[in-house]
């Protein structure tokens, strides 16, 4: 979590938006039981693509509510014991998470991974 104790609008804010995305990737983690429960039946591209386009869509607002923060701490804008390259290095995180997410996804379309991009990262 990035600010504590909470001490303004912000910081509420924040705090609120963290506790939905820890509900919301608690449900994710459900779903990959559930799908890993059920294999090989579960092993599907529609199953699987479906479940990783849900995995982007929450990881994607994930990524964007690192940065907001990430960019709130490095202004001094909200209180954090956090330092900011602590925040930046999440943030980033968070970033690998969806290319690792885009090269499950090209594997499992069979789409070939170009070197640069996994040099990139």
């Amino acid at each position: 979590m990035f600010t504590l104790p909470v001490t303004s609008e912000i910081d509420c804010s924040l705090v609120d938006m963290a506790n939905e995305f820890s509900r919301d990737f608690d449900q994710l983690l459900f779903q990959a039981r559930d799908i890993e429960s059920m294999r090989p039946q579960s092993q599907t591209v529609p199953i699987l693509d479906q479940f990783l386009d849900q995995n982007r869509v929450s990881v994607k607002s994930l990524r964007d509510f690192k940065r907001t923060a990430r960019d709130l701490i490095a202004a001094c804008r909200i209180k954090s014991i956090i330092h900011p390259l602590l925040a930046d290095h999440v943030f980033r995180e968070a970033e690998r998470f969806l290319f690792i997410i885009d090269m499950f996804e090209q594997h499992l379309t069979g789409t070939p991974v170009a070197m640069r991009d996994l040099e990139e990262h």
